[in-house]
């Protein structure tokens, strides 16, 4: 069975790499967050996109290499990627989730900011120039900006559901997992939801610096959470069985 991976996508890919380079904006340096997204932004303004081309470019740059020296057997080099990549990457190593092949999906999920689709394009265009077996594609989430509370509360997590259920009918029998590593973490009780609510879609998660994805079930009558013991390299269940919230056990 084909597979669908619906990947929250955050902007780890440039953050993570901001302490490997340097670039001046204006005669200034690029020395945080804030001043890094509000280059980006006043650029976008001025109707202009030379900083933005020069920063996806710097981040694919960083990348690659790290995505090159990686190591499926033992995953090596995981924690020097985005947190989208090594997620999905992660996602191969689980023996119950398997390799992503021809005919599945790959869908990086990305806010309604400037950063948000810069990083989404820079990892698509890493995986497309080393991963040329997968098939990704970007789908941007209107309103799902924290800068702006009552859209993301109002209509930003509500556009997120309608494009997730969109997915899921677009190819019914499609196994689906939802990637919850990267992006808001604002959207998580939302993608839980929709996992209680149909127990065939788990969620799964890698933690900082882990090569062992998690995989969630908490739809259904038997909630458990699945791990790879890495000495073993056998799957592990653990109950949820405490999720019983009438207390009647």
């Amino acid at each position: 069975m084909s597979k669908l991976i619906i990947t929250m996508c955050g902007t780890s890919a440039i953050f993570e790499c901001l302490h490997n380079w340097k670039k001046r904006v204006g005669g200034k340096m690029w020395r945080d967050r804030e001043e890094l997204v509000g280059a980006l932004k006043q650029e976008q303004e001025d109707d202009k996109d030379a900083e933005y081309k020069y920063l996806k470019e710097r981040v694919i740059e960083t990348l690659q290499p790290w995505l090159k020296r990686y190591d499926p057997e033992n995953g090596k080099y995981l924690e020097n990627l985005s947190a989208e990549l090594a997620s999905l990457l992660a996602m191969e190593r689980d023996k119950e989730i398997g390799p992503i092949v021809q005919g599945d999906k790959v869908v990086l999920c990305h806010s309604d900011t400037i950063e948000g689709r810069l990083c989404a394009e820079a990892n698509k265009e890493v995986i497309n120039g080393q991963l040329k077996e997968w098939d990704v594609g970007i789908e941007q989430i209107d309103d799902l900006k924290i800068a702006e509370a009552e859209k993301f509360v109002k209509s930003g997590l509500k556009n997120l559901r309608d494009k997730i259920n969109k997915l899921k009918e677009s190819k019914p029998k499609r196994k689906i997992f939802l990637n919850i590593t990267g992006g808001y973490k604002g959207t998580i009780p939302m993608l839980s939801r929709l996992a209680i609510d149909d127990k065939n879609i788990p969620l799964v998660y890698l933690f900082e610096n882990n090569r062992e994805i998690i995989r969630m079930v908490i739809g259904g009558d038997d909630p458990a959470v699945y791990t790879t013991n890495p000495a073993t390299g056998k799957t592990e269940k653990s109950s949820l069985g405490y999720w019983n919230l009438r207390n009647d056990e």
